[in-house]
């Protein structure tokens, strides 16, 4: 992880153009014990949030505003290829999908899922940064 150490709290930023559902995902995480560093809404914040933060995991949403969720992730692959990447989307395209795992990596998964496997995918990705294997 980025900047944890054995003790230390994940950390983790979100980036979703939907900002209930963000919120809700932040309350979720913390309430989980993971420290959300940061809530954005658009492709350019989400890069600011890593570089600013050094989040451990970025859980981002193809469908966010300005710079696009796809090009956002082949960024920040290239500025933090050791921060982990979770993509939460309603998006089920398998184009999208397979571009966006090609560009930078990282687990994908669909927002309808139950909490349980929302919240072991977030830990999951952030065990392993989307670079590896």
């Amino acid at each position: 992880m980025a900047g944890a150490g054995p003790s230390a709290a994940l950390r983790a930023v979100i980036a979703d153009g939907d900002r209930f559902y963000r919120d809700g995902l932040a309350l979720l995480l913390r309430e989980s014990g993971i420290d959300v560093v940061g809530e954005v809404s658009t492709g350019e914040a989400a890069l600011e949030a890593v570089q600013q933060r050094a989040p451990d995991v970025v859980i981002m949403d193809f469908d966010v505003p300005g710079l696009s969720g796809l090009e956002a992730i082949r960024r920040i692959g290239e500025q933090a290829p050791e921060t982990g990447l979770l993509i939460l989307s309603d998006v089920a395209q398998e184009a999208a999908v397979t571009d966006a795992i090609r560009a930078r990596g990282g687990a994908y998964l669909l927002k309808d899922r139950p909490v349980g496997e929302i919240l072991a995918a977030v830990r999951a990705a952030a065990a392993r940064p989307a670079g590896e294997g």
